[in-house]
């Protein structure tokens, strides 16, 4: 009964994120009817487990939140953002700019640039993009998942969270099963790509165009004061250099390109301290109020994690019966759709899965490889606090966006996991 009230409250919370209820009180509601059906405390668990996750996450991220949007607003403001928007509009024309942001958000996040900091950097110059080609706001969600999460968080070779996850429980690298697992990316990448492209063109046939906010009124003037584009590429390249090569931590590597920005931007930056001021105070409030989504997204979590219920569907996932790459990918889905985290639906399956089926002669690469991409399945359901950030953050309702992330997010990582089952037996590792 326990597991059924814990899928009621799962309902509850998609039900309320998709009638717009604000993510923080969707999440105290659903803890709330999760805590009384589990028969716990309210108060105990509310007061102490949810704010215990909400305030570790924000003691983990604050700066990485503020520093990013900050660093997003900067590229805005000064005109970067269509200087870069220009010159990849001259590489890849009209037709093809989805491709060409798709390809920008591969190179930042293959470069080691967080999820949520290529978020603020990339949302600017997809708006600029998409006025000039007209694309209606809504493509940005489904467009940022295919570039920055499909591939660079599941491929080979990658330096996400996730690849590294199973390195310590497996002995393996982050290049297993490097053949299957490139084929099942690409194929991916390209199925996601054509599909956005896709139903950008449908809904343009249908009349649907680029919706400017009230605020974004200004950005017209922007079009031709602009830097650069080499001189606007620098301060992302400064941080990629020392993220990757002084391997500094993420928030120092952002303060660098802050720094950056303010130097080769400065001429092309509004001319009065009240007005910088004006457009930093809105930046710090964009990344309150998007922390602020993960962060309860991450206390509902936490309060999941501590019900009953929560054991059994472990206990459950745990000890399925059957072919072990495949009930090791369900496992991993299941815990991510439970979680609503990648990374901690690995955290819990890799130890356990790993010592039960290596010691029964599984491949370890094919059982790192599978694992990796079916954590990317279901940690995008409509309550995700990733999702939900996104979507907000681009002006996009959940009826308006989360069908196409839904496609390039989850519905496509569950075939591919499927489809490395029998790619990972071709090339000898199953």
């Amino acid at each position: 009964m326990n597991i059924v009230f814990l899928v009621f409250a799962i309902a509850l919370f998609i039900a309320l994120v998709l009638k717009n209820v604000p993510i923080v009180i969707s999440t105290i509601v659903s803890s709330a009817f999760l805590l009384l059906t589990q028969r716990m405390s309210l108060y105990e668990g509310i007061t102490n487990t949810y704010m215990t996750g909400f305030g570790t996450y924000v003691t983990n991220f604050f700066l990485l939140f503020m520093l990013g949007a900050l660093f997003g607003k900067l590229v805005e403001i000064s005109g970067a953002a269509n200087s870069i928007a220009n010159g990849i509009f001259r590489a890849f024309g009209d037709r093809f700019s989805i491709l060409g942001l798709i390809i920008t958000g591969i190179i930042l996040t293959l470069g080691g640039v967080n999820l949520f900091v290529a978020m603020f950097t990339m949302y600017p110059l997809a708006m600029a993009m998409f006025r000039k080609a007209d694309v209606p706001r809504k493509f940005f969600p489904p467009a940022y998942f295919v570039g920055c999460v499909g591939v660079t968080m599941t491929a080979p070779f990658t330096p996400s969270i996730q690849n590294a996850t199973p390195i310590q429980y497996f002995s393996t690298s982050v290049s297993a099963a490097a053949a299957p697992g490139l084929i099942s990316s690409l194929m991916k990448l390209v199925f996601c790509t054509l599909y956005v492209m896709w139903v950008v063109k449908r809904a343009q046939k249908r009349g649907e165009h680029f919706e400017l906010l009230d605020e974004q009124t200004k950005e017209n003037a922007l079009d031709n004061c602009g830097p650069s584009m080499i001189v606007s590429v620098i301060p992302m390249l400064v941080i990629l250099v020392v993220l990757n090569v002084f391997r500094q931590p993420i928030v120092t590597s952002l303060f660098a390109g802050i720094i950056t920005a303010f130097v080769c931007y400065f001429n092309h930056m509004p001319r009065t301290l009240k007005a910088v001021s004006g457009e930093i105070q809105e930046s710090v409030f964009a990344g309150l109020k998007t922390i602020s989504i993960t962060a309860a997204a991450a206390g509902y979590g936490a309060v999941v994690a501590a019900t009953p219920a929560f054991q059994e569907v472990t206990d459950f996932v745990l000890n399925l019966n059957g072919n072990p790459l495949l009930i090791a990918g369900i496992a991993t889905m299941l815990m991510a759709g439970v979680m609503n985290s990648s990374s901690g639906s690995m955290a819990i399956t890799c130890p356990i899965l790993g010592e039960k089926f290596l010691a029964l002669g599984v491949n370890a690469e094919a059982l790192h490889r599978i694992m990796v991409v079916a954590s990317s399945t279901l940690d995008s359901t409509p309550q995700s606090g990733f999702v939900c950030n996104i979507l907000d953050y681009s002006h996009t309702t959940h009826r308006q966006g989360y069908w196409h992330v839904c496609v390039v997010s989850v519905i496509a990582p569950i075939i591919e996991t499927l489809l490395l089952i029998p790619l990972c037996a071709m090339f000898g590792l199953a």
